[in-house]
């Protein structure tokens, strides 16, 4: 089971991606990268309480997470849901504003996140 710095550390990672191939022109590559990055955020969320959907649920695993950050936390569940309407949206000979989004959005949840007394030690801790 990860702990949530684990998923912070891919979150970021995953944000490194999704900037690199917005600066590309992938932006379905971006959409892909930023859902990613913030099934991270829940989950590091979600790790902080104790809970592994990837490792309890495995085959339920998303309906979960998305059930848990529902009860858990509006703001990020009302995110998740604007990510996911932008994701369907980007495509091939899109001018990048809805990856652009996506990648705005993602950025200030993680700042919002890192500014969380009970989760900014968990970024302390990363290199």
């Amino acid at each position: 089971m990860a702990p949530p710095e684990w998923h912070i550390r891919f979150a970021l990672e995953m944000l490194n991606l999704a900037e690199k191939a917005l600066a590309a022109g992938n932006y379905a590559t971006v959409a892909s990268a930023v859902l990613k990055a913030f099934e991270e955020i829940i989950d590091a969320y979600a790790a902080k309480q104790g809970l592994h959907f990837h490792d309890q649920y495995q085959n339920e695993g998303s309906e979960k997470r998305i059930d848990w950050i529902k009860q858990n936390n509006a703001e990020i569940f009302q995110e998740w849901n604007i990510l996911l309407s932008e994701h369907c949206e980007v495509g091939l000979g899109e001018d990048g504003s809805k990856a652009n989004k996506m990648v705005d959005l993602l950025r200030d949840s993680l700042q919002k996140m890192q500014s969380n007394k009970e989760m900014q030690t968990f970024f302390d801790t990363l290199d």
